[in-house]
């Protein structure tokens, strides 16, 4: 039975949960974790499950994003079991168990999962706020699909310093010719899969909510499709180049990007990141770079943050 914390344990709750929120934006999973096993301590005897289970959320999303997916996998199963299909907590967790399964290949079980979330009508009453939660769902989805069937497509041996005299020249072009390279560059095996997802994403929806959210996206223009893919890049880039701990972060997030200076650590932190991903190419790789360039590393950090799935309504 569900009772109200007294004074000292709302006192420390606060506490713990403004520890957990700085630790989740720091990005670290390790002290989220610690967190968490000190605030069941308050909300479990309180038989304040419903809270805990959002804490919990945040962790696994926390957990998809640094790459741990068939943790984050794990989490997201458990909570769904333990939360009523009538509210956010479920429809949020089969979203993010959703994109799991597209990252480890499971594309069937995927479908299901986000058919699930853009066919409910009976979670977010407001249907403004519905559309603006599924349309979110449809963009990051589109985004994942896309990543997951480019990964192994490439292994080319790029040389760093190479990449980045080429980047840096390429960079010198407006931003919509950089858009336009990215596009040109993307595999078309991958963008159709990107499209054949979205177009089943969208057929899941009611019709009125259809209509409000649009069409599938075509993106035949490769400065769109390539505007798209640099969205879709920009959530593990910021994992790549915004980890206060890593060379790159810590050389030039303080200072501009010109020139050949980008070349030793930035170039190697995205060679490194394309290579782990097995997106290894070179006609890829260049326009990415030069947009790496012309945005700044800086600029990357402090405004592209990825949004969560999640809304922190604590």
């Amino acid at each position: 039975m569900r009772r109200a914390l007294t004074q000292p344990e709302q006192q420390r709750y606060r506490l713990l949960a403004d520890q957990f929120d700085a630790a989740r934006k720091e990005r670290d999973l390790e002290t989220t974790k610690r967190k968490i096993a000190e605030l069941t301590k308050i909300l479990r005897p309180a038989g304040n499950e419903a809270k805990l289970n959002k804490f919990k959320l945040f962790y696994f999303e926390l957990a998809l994003e640094l790459g741990e997916t068939e943790k984050a996998a794990k989490g997201f199963m458990g909570i769904r079991r333990l939360t009523p299909e009538n509210r956010r907590t479920h429809l949020e967790a089969t979203f993010l168990l959703a994109l799991c399964k597209l990252r480890l290949g499971e594309i069937a079980e995927a479908k299901l999962l986000v058919a699930k979330v853009m066919g409910n009508e009976d979670v977010i009453k407001s249907l403004p706020r519905r559309v603006e939660f599924k349309k979110m769902v449809r963009q990051r989805f589109a985004e994942e699909s896309l990543l997951a069937h480019m990964k192994d497509l490439g292994h080319e041996h790029i040389d760093p310093e190479k990449l980045a005299e080429n980047a840096a020249k390429l960079a010198k072009n407006t931003q919509a010719k950089l858009f336009e390279s990215l596009g040109d560059a993307a595999p078309g095996e991958a963008v159709l899969f990107m499209r054949g997802m979205d177009a089943f994403t969208l057929k899941q929806l009611p019709y009125n909510e259809r209509l409000l959210l649009g069409q599938h996206c075509e993106n035949h223009e490769s400065k769109k499709l390539g505007s798209a893919l640099f969205d879709a890049f920009k959530r593990q880039l910021y994992e790549a180049f915004c980890n206060p701990k890593c060379d790159a972060y810590k050389s030039f997030y303080d200072r501009p990007l010109k020139g050949l200076a980008w070349g030793s650590p930035i170039a190697a932190q995205l060679v490194q990141y394309l290579k782990s991903q097995g997106m290894s190419w070179w006609s890829l790789a260049v326009p990415l770079g030069a947009l790496i360039i012309k945005l700044g590393v800086n600029t990357l950090c402090q405004y592209h943050a990825p949004k969560g799935v999640m809304v922190d309504r604590r």
